[in-house]
């Protein structure tokens, strides 16, 4: 059975409750995972908010790093990946090597925009002569991540990649009809952020099952 991922570690439902994800061309059951409920929600939230100024307080450049790192772990396994994606979700396999490579490609791209300086403050001329006015861009805090399952992986990359990049944490809440593929991403960019984190929070990407 999946497990859902909070503070970077496997966790079950506290109520014992799953949910079976079958293949929709041929009714197999492909696994079965855990059913989140206010509890589990409440424990990612709460691991999200713990892991927020660490994660905020590390220079872009850093954060780059790890997105990068992670896009390339992520790339390693594009073929696991898609057939999961295939078999909970049901598009053919060329569409879902698609999808697969596009999440890579869209959390490359947020993550060299952040190194880039792009997202960056900037002062501006008040209607005071020689005084000027700072706008600083800071990171917000915990970003929840709803998941729909027609394209779980592009939509995913959509929410998570620009809220990483720029030092916010996330909490994240698959579609109960396609889970497997987005924990399963949740672990690979997990385990980056163990090989490659220096600090002692705990990991800003948290996975959940639930209706």
């Amino acid at each position: 059975m999946s497990t859902m991922v909070i503070d970077g570690k496997p966790v079950l439902a506290r109520s014992g409750a799953t949910v079976e994800i079958h293949d929709p061309a041929t009714g197999e059951l492909v696994d079965t995972v855990p059913q989140a409920g206010v509890d589990e929600t409440r424990q990612a939230i709460d691991a999200a908010h713990a892991a927020f100024r660490g994660w905020a307080d590390t220079l872009p450049q850093k954060r780059t790093q790890i997105l990068m790192k992670g896009a390339a772990l992520a790339r390693q396994h594009l073929d696991e990946v898609a057939s999961l994606l295939t078999r909970e979700q049901g598009k053919p396999l060329r569409d879902s090597k698609i999808e697969a490579e596009r999440f890579v490609e869209n959390i490359e791209f947020y993550a060299m925009l952040s190194a880039s300086g792009a997202i960056r403050g900037k002062h501006v001329q008040l209607s005071v002569p020689g005084a000027y006015g700072m706008v600083v861009r800071r990171p917000l805090g915990v970003v929840g991540a709803i998941i729909p399952w027609n394209f779980p992986l592009t939509l995913l990359a959509n929410k998570i990649a620009p809220a990483l990049a720029v030092g916010n944490t996330v909490v994240i809440k698959p579609s109960e009809q396609a889970p497997l593929t987005v924990i399963r991403i949740v672990e690979l960019l997990n385990t980056v952020l163990r090989q490659m984190s220096s600090t002692s929070f705990p990991e800003p990407a948290s996975g959940s099952a639930s209706r």
